[in-house]
């Protein structure tokens, strides 16, 4: 009986091994982001300099895949650092690259933070440092002439918040993203089969006053249904610049069982 339970074991530990072994979950050759925790409770932390002369950037996205969800940022006293944000909708293209969307945070001034609201296609990760912008596989950053990789822009560039937090003390952000469609469950949430291929983005301060309001149309990102996705942290920390933040999920919508 004991060499059966030690036999079942091993062949559990060896497919938990296979699983995380297949799932690439992050694009972070610089280590930015420490993940801890799963799910809703997971977290992570961005504690790093860049003694490099070019953008440090990194994607760190959880393991199973969602329709959307709430996350809040929160940002240490250190303007014009980097910036940290929330990236959901991620999906793979066949020749590798990604189309995602980004809601990315910055602290401006010890008294304003500055925030963009964007939607991305055929990112190439791989090109992720040395641009002011993702670019793709032709290495030429978005939107250009002709180029590869496209932004849509839906805030039309940096929108900043005034006088939003103190000098001297944390400044945090409450990013929702909810896919849009039909609440046909009544559960006051659109559920990947009740999707319609956009998002709704709003951002609030901790006492829920909302900030900003954006709509990602199904037109922006191509899609007929907002199916699970990977959906996580991103970072861009400026070069020989130091920065402290933090991304906080709170809440989640839909998880698929089994991991592609």
């Amino acid at each position: 009986m004991k060499k059966i339970f030690k036999t079942a074991i091993v062949a559990a530990m060896s497919f938990l091994a296979l699983g995380m072994m297949s799932c690439q979950k992050d694009d972070d050759d610089h280590e930015i982001l420490e993940q801890t925790g799963f799910g809703a409770n997971a977290q992570w932390t961005i504690d790093y300099t860049n003694e490099s002369g070019t953008y440090n950037r990194g994607f760190n996205v959880l393991s199973q895949k969602h329709t959307s969800g709430t996350c809040t940022v929160t940002i240490g006293d250190f303007p014009e650092c980097g910036v940290a944000g929330f990236v959901f909708g991620k999906t793979n293209n066949l020749d590798g690259t990604a189309n995602f969307g980004l809601v990315g945070i910055k602290r401006h001034t010890s008294t304003a933070l500055k925030y963009y609201v964007s939607w991305y296609k055929n990112v190439d990760l791989t090109k992720m440092d040395g641009f002011d912008n993702f670019a793709g596989t032709d290495g030429k950053v978005a939107n250009g002439a002709n180029n590869s990789c496209i932004e849509i822009d839906k805030t039309s560039g940096w929108k900043t918040l005034n006088d939003y937090i103190t000098a001297g003390a944390p400044a945090s952000i409450v990013i929702k993203v909810e896919a849009t469609g039909t609440d046909s469950n009544s559960n006051n949430k659109i559920e990947a089969s009740e999707s319609d291929g956009g998002y709704t983005v709003t951002l609030q301060n901790v006492g829920a006053v909302i900030q900003g309001n954006y709509n990602i149309t199904k037109s922006d990102t191509g899609l007929e249904k907002a199916d699970q996705c990977a959906l996580g942290a991103y970072a861009n920390v400026y070069p020989l610049k130091s920065m402290y933040a933090t991304i906080t999920m709170s809440d989640l919508v839909q998880e698929l069982a089994v991991e592609e």
